[in-house]
Order: structure tokens, then sequence, then C-alpha cells
């Protein structure tokens, strides 16, 4: 049985539930919908910015931190561990999916 540590470091790729609606907010912020559990979450600007990429097809940790880091002027390897940390919530709530590319 796979454990999420085995999914980040077997399986790159990841891409958004497509059954969560996200609404961008002005601010840079989301809140997205679970259509199967209901329920809602809500994503600072940071977060929001890496579901916008993973609803625009599969992305890997590396691209996701790469991007944080050009938008948000911060160092690599941090963007690398948080997306690492964001990357392991969102897919404890099914609100996205591993997938192969």
């Amino acid at each position: 049985m796979s454990t999420r540590r085995d999914i980040m470091t077997d399986s790159p790729f990841f891409q958004a539930n497509d059954r969560v609606v996200a609404t961008d907010l002005p601010d840079g912020t989301a809140v997205l919908l679970h259509l199967d559990s209901k329920f809602y979450f809500t994503l600072n600007a940071t977060a929001a910015e890496v579901f916008r990429a993973l609803r625009s097809g599969a992305q890997t940790r590396h691209a996701l931190a790469s991007l944080l880091s050009s938008r948000f002027s911060c160092d690599e390897s941090r963007a690398l561990a948080d997306v690492g940390v964001l990357l392991d919530d969102l897919l404890a709530d099914a609100l996205i999916r591993v997938t192969h590319g």
C-alpha cells in the first residue's frame, strides 16, 4: 500500500480533481468546493497560485516550486518544501489527484 510519501516521490505529477470547483477572488486567494464531500476550502494567494497551475494541467513539485519562486521572489528550496506540504494537504482532502503526466 502506498503512503503519501511514496506518492510524492514515486509519482511526481499532480492535477486538480475535476470534482472540485474553484473560484478565484480579486485579492489573489481562492475558494474551493469539493462536489462530493460538499466541503469548502479557502486558499491563500500562494496556495491559489499552485491550484491554478494544477487546474491548467499535470504539474511536478519542482515545476510548482519554480513557479512560486519566480512569482513570489522566494528561495526555490523553501518553495519546494512549502509545495510539498501543500500537496500533501490537498491530497488528504482529495482536492488534487496523482496522475502520470
